[in-house]
């Protein structure tokens, strides 16, 4: 297993750039520098370097090639939305999907939300009641849902759900 930490913090060379999008901290400098980016675009990057390193770590967890991005938001022109709700796309789902189960859950969900508004400071939290209902609805049907606020911690939580015993599930 530390072969797999070093390998899982030290990602190759052409990912490491990418991966720096983790920390408030860090996006407040990005900003600061003049790259001023939407706060939906920010979680974007947030999601997309966690991605990268998703396809990296699927060498030691291959269960990763089937974890997906749910497309549930984003500014759309009525006539797409009306089509994509037609389809079968609903609001306040979560951002990203792991179905395969482990530790005891079905699936794995995760949220992305920046740590806090870059600019104004403030903190972020669920962008509404519905999306905190759905979150716990579908922890009721034994999934674990997170809500993760940097790639660390978005990874964190995926070793944990892959690595974690088997817990007994509701009957």
């Amino acid at each position: 297993r530390a072969l797999l930490s070093t390998m899982l913090m030290t990602p190759p060379r052409k990912y490491r750039q990418v991966l720096v999008i983790n920390s408030n901290d860090q996006l407040k400098k990005a900003m600061s520098a003049g790259q001023r980016l939407p706060m939906r675009r920010l979680e974007h990057e947030v999601q997309k370097a966690f991605f990268l390193w998703a396809a990296f770590a699927k060498q030691e967890f291959p269960m990763l090639v089937d974890m997906y991005a749910i497309p549930n938001g984003g500014f759309r022109r009525k006539s797409e939305a009306g089509r994509l709700k037609a389809e079968g796309v609903k609001a306040n789902i979560p951002d990203v999907h792991l179905p395969f189960p482990s530790g005891g859950f079905h699936s794995l969900y995760l949220e992305f939300k920046l740590p806090k508004d870059p600019i104004t400071g403030a903190k972020a939290t669920y962008a509404n009641k519905g999306q905190k209902e759905t979150h716990e609805r579908l922890r009721s049907y034994d999934n674990r849902v997170e809500v993760v606020r940097s790639v660390d911690e978005a990874r964190s939580i995926v070793i944990d759900y892959l690595t974690k015993p088997a817990r007994v599930l509701h009957g």
